[in-house]
């Protein structure tokens, strides 16, 4: 699979920022690039990228749940309260289950973060995998997040072809990317709504240990 270059760390970063060594390796692994050397967000013609915020948040961070919570911590994002992470999920079935509101410029995001023991189909899939762990982070987009270009910003972002595309979910449809190796799986899934705009941008990352 295809080498990438590792995401540099911006001035906010310190040295000391708790994320997975594997991170790198497992990147690299997957086949899945990453948006480096961002001192802060992109910006389009249409205003932020959301794809970048993503990669920034989510992407370059997971499967460290440490990492997310930090860079929360040091920017002064709004904790979640429980009525609103039902949209992720339910609190019992996860060992870190935690969200929160984070404007970038003018822009509003809300972001899941969780974290489980891998079980049912994945453990059914990845055997090797039963004993480890499955971190997810959700970017939920706004309505001003056009999904024609987030979809084409996150190809750019995969650097490669998508293993399923337009498959319905829920009344959304789905975008699906694939990679990892016998350390980690990566998933990137991109879900639109039909009025071609907001959706959700999520990574998963099947850790064996």
């Amino acid at each position: 699979m295809t080498l990438m270059t590792p995401p540099r760390r911006s001035s906010r970063q310190s040295r000391a920022d708790p994320v997975n060594p594997g991170v790198k390796t497992l990147l690299a692994a997957a086949g899945i690039s990453v948006l480096s050397g961002l001192p802060g967000v992109a910006n389009t013609a249409a205003g932020i990228d959301a794809v970048s915020v993503f990669n920034r948040i989510c992407y370059s961070k997971v499967p460290s749940t440490e990492a997310v919570e930090k860079m929360a911590l040091e920017l002064g994002w709004n904790l979640l309260v429980p009525k609103d992470m039902e949209a992720f999920g339910k609190p019992d079935e996860f060992s870190y289950f935690r969200g929160w509101d984070v404007q970038v410029g003018e822009q509003f995001y809300r972001v899941g973060l969780t974290q489980r023991g891998v079980a049912g189909s994945l453990a059914e899939q990845f055997p090797a995998f039963a004993k480890g762990t499955v971190t997810s982070c959700t970017l939920v987009l706004g309505d001003e997040d056009a999904a024609q270009d987030v979809g084409g910003a996150m190809r750019e972002l995969a650097g490669k072809e998508p293993v399923s595309s337009g498959v319905e979910e829920g009344g959304m449809l789905t975008t699906t990317w694939a990679g990892g190796n016998d350390q980690f799986k990566v998933f990137l899934f991109n879900k639109t709504s039909r009025s071609a705009s907001g959706g959700l941008l999520t990574v998963t990352i099947v850790s064996k240990e």
